[in-house]
């Protein structure tokens, strides 16, 4: 099992922060890659919530409706403060919480999460190794840092993070409520 994982951070109006997992079969995954590039423009090289279009942004949920994704995956930390450290614990919480939720999946899991730059980077990787120490050797996750450029699948975690997230925090339900509700799970996480 392939989870691509991305967050969106909302500041107003109590402050959230939110890790999507999108979960794709191997066998599905290079099929799904090559209908997600061409749903972006010629050229554009990646798609991203925040610079996307409204028809952008529907026709990618519309197509992660429909696509051959299992359901996905989301972690909610909220009220958090305006702070980096307040944001870097809410990370390190939902991501532990993911962890914590796919050890007992009997397929082999790889997290495939969006690089954040190499400091980044090594943060999430402290916490998974924290994390992983706990599980069985057969059975611990692998993961690693991609760039959403060279990895279409972190196209569906950045859609559906930024869906959930304006959802949760008042601003739009129309792109959240795309997403069928039986492939979509919740967990609010305690900071």
């Amino acid at each position: 099992m392939l989870m691509f994982v991305d967050e969106s951070l909302r500041q107003a109006p109590k402050g959230l922060y939110l890790l999507a997992a999108a979960v794709f079969l191997p066998t599905a995954a290079d099929s799904v890659r090559d209908e997600m590039r061409h749903l972006i423009p010629r050229g554009q090289g990646r798609f991203h919530w925040h610079r996307e279009n409204e028809d952008l942004r529907m026709r990618m949920l519309a197509y992660l409706a429909g696509a051959a994704m299992e359901p996905a995956r989301f972690y909610v930390a909220r009220p958090i403060k305006n702070s980096g450290k307040a944001g870097d614990r809410a990370r390190a919480k939902c991501l532990e919480r993911l962890l914590w939720d796919v050890r007992d999946i009997e397929t082999p899991v790889t997290l495939v999460i969006e690089s954040r730059q190499r400091h980044n980077d090594h943060k999430d990787a402290k916490t998974i190794a924290n994390a992983r120490w706990k599980w069985s050797p057969s059975n611990r996750p692998g993961y690693r840092h991609c760039r959403p450029e060279t990895e279409p699948l972190l196209w569906a975690a950045d859609a559906l993070a930024g869906a959930a997230s304006a959802h949760l925090a008042g601003h739009a339900n129309r792109y959240f409520e795309a997403i069928p509700a039986e492939r979509v799970f919740v967990t609010e996480v305690e900071v």
